[in-house]
């Protein structure tokens, strides 16, 4: 979506790298959430 958004609606600047960490800052909540505390079905699968 940020790749989209930055070639056809011109984001730029402030705005694409304040997505760009609110993006990195899920990815990172999901991995913690799944594989660290163990919640979900996967978490018992490593």
């Amino acid at each position: 979506m940020l790749l989209q958004g930055r070639m056809s609606a011109g984001w730029r600047g402030r705005w694409a790298a304040t997505l760009t960490i609110a993006g990195f800052a899920v990815i990172v909540a999901s991995l913690v959430g799944v594989n660290v505390l163990g919640l979900g079905n996967h978490g018992k699968a490593f």
